[in-house]
């Protein structure tokens, strides 16, 4: 059984760590797909869900003034963030700030009016 099968027959994504204990128990065992996923399910779920690594987005901020850019119009206010989730429907990304990356730069992948911050 393939990793994608596994996690849509028990309705949830798991590690790679997680998907190989739960092939060798499936390996082991002389059940088929669908039953040893529907016996199996409660225990994924019951597990902690595997953290998104996703991409580290440059995301313009404004300043305290409200203003994106530098007085002169040079500079972007930045600060680096670890995208969470993307909402198909809406657009909105959800992002966790990176602590300490403020700069100033050129160019930034996405303004703070197109996110979702968490802590």
């Amino acid at each position: 059984m393939m990793r994608h099968e596994f996690e849509q027959l028990v309705g949830r994504e798991v590690t790679i760590e997680q998907y190989e204990m739960f092939e060798k128990l499936y390996m082991d065992s002389d059940m088929g797909k669908q039953d040893f996923c529907k016996s199996i399910k409660k225990v994924v779920h019951s597990l902690p869900k595997p953290k998104f690594e996703g991409k580290v987005l440059r995301i313009s901020i404004p300043d305290k003034s409200g203003y994106y850019r530098t007085p002169n119009g040079c500079w972007l206010h930045i600060v680096l963030a670890e995208l969470v989730d993307v909402d198909i429907r809406s657009g909105k990304v959800t992002v966790h700030m990176i602590p300490n990356s403020y700069e100033l730069g050129y160019t930034a992948d996405l303004t703070d009016q197109q996110i979702q911050w968490v802590s």
